[in-house]
């Protein structure tokens, strides 16, 4: 979090000042870094979107000579936030890490929901969960036994594969949401605001990122005077 130092002073008409000075932002400081302190947010990002984008290519390529398309769609989405996550990077524009975040907290939730599913069907094994189950591994099965137990090892893979990908994904989404916040702390120190308050008015601090405004601006009655 970006340090402020509050200092008051009366002027005239029984006004007070309130000069919000901004301390120099510490770039290094290890809120800011993650494996134990060894990697900066911005740069973990960095690498998670080049991961990211390596992970999206195999699986695409994967998928098309296997004739498995339903991971290409999950794959594209990976590999356009991924790319956004590196323009973020190079830009410094925050708010292009979001999508990174969204995507993959949606599919975290749909991953967890398919772990519940799994869960069902290993214990009832429906019928139709047994004929899935042979037409994604092309074979059928003529004992009713090796349906049901090949069934339940296919559902128990596929619970540890996207217990792995929720464990991965949630420590992704958090280091690629500290750098966003790690970015808007940067430019909240970079253009600051100083405010003369008058009694009742609220303290506050805001960026000047879409204003134009430059000098001084006065208004009477009680409003914000802005630097």
């Amino acid at each position: 979090m970006t340090k402020t130092e509050r200092q008051f002073v009366k002027v005239e008409k029984g006004e007070k000042v309130e000069i919000i000075a901004i301390e120099p932002f510490q770039h290094n400081s290890p809120e800011y870094k993650c494996c134990c302190n060894a990697v900066h947010f911005k740069k973990g990002a960095a690498i998670i979107g080049i991961l990211t984008i390596i992970a999206a290519l195999i699986t695409i390529t994967l998928s098309a000579i296997s004739n498995y398309w339903w991971p290409i769609i999950p794959a594209i989405l990976f590999l356009g936030t991924a790319v956004l996550l590196l323009y973020a990077h190079k830009s410094e524009k925050q708010n292009f890490y979001l999508p990174y975040c969204i995507i993959t907290g949606i599919l975290i939730l749909t991953a967890f929901l398919f772990v519940i599913l799994s869960i069902v069907l290993i214990i009832f094994i429906p019928p139709w969960s047994q004929d899935f189950v042979q037409n994604v591994r092309s074979r059928e099965y003529a004992d009713e036994q090796q349906k049901h137990d090949a069934t339940r090892v296919f559902y128990t893979w596929l619970i540890i594969v996207l217990l792995i990908f929720i464990l991965i994904g949630s420590w992704f989404t958090w280091v690629v949401y500290k750098a966003f916040m790690y970015m808007r702390d940067m430019h909240l120190a970079r253009h600051p605001y100083k405010f003369l308050y008058t009694n009742g008015i609220k303290d506050g601090l805001e960026h000047t990122q879409n204003s134009g405004m430059s000098g001084r601006q006065h208004h009477t009655n009680g409003n914000v005077e802005k630097y």
